[in-house]
């Protein structure tokens, strides 16, 4: 869940995130029903994921997004703003993902946080 902190708290800042384009920045799978699984690595640091190598199979935790948020993944391609995917999500699926600026901004705060997305700005000319 996220903490206060992570809301939006004007009008302008909604905006500014609007603007941002979003690319994938991991290793991820598609399952079988066509939601995307995203692979989180355990830990940064070289040694430590060597041991949890050792006593573990998988050096990854497993995200599995739903439907809404494999729609959203499969938009984060490097070239469509955030606005541009809240604005598929809703020809999509319609009212049911509203408010969807909100929501979605706040799913990429939350994919950003943890090193799953990256950000840029487009370029002025």
């Amino acid at each position: 869940m996220l903490s206060r902190k992570n809301k939006l708290s004007t009008k302008e800042d909604l905006n500014e995130w609007l603007e941002i384009i979003p690319q994938k920045n991991c290793d991820y799978v598609e399952s079988a029903n066509g939601n995307f699984v995203l692979q989180m690595p355990k830990s940064d640091n070289a040694i430590l994921l060597k041991v949890l190598n050792f006593f573990s199979k998988n050096p990854f935790f497993k995200i599995k997004l739903d439907d809404r948020g494999s729609f959203i993944w499969e938009n984060c391609d490097g070239k469509n703003s955030i606005g541009q995917i809240c604005r598929l999500l809703e020809d999509k699926f319609g009212d049911s993902v509203k408010p969807t600026p909100d929501r979605t901004v706040m799913l990429f705060k939350n994919l950003y946080s943890h090193r799953l997305v990256r950000f840029f700005r487009e370029n002025a000319s």
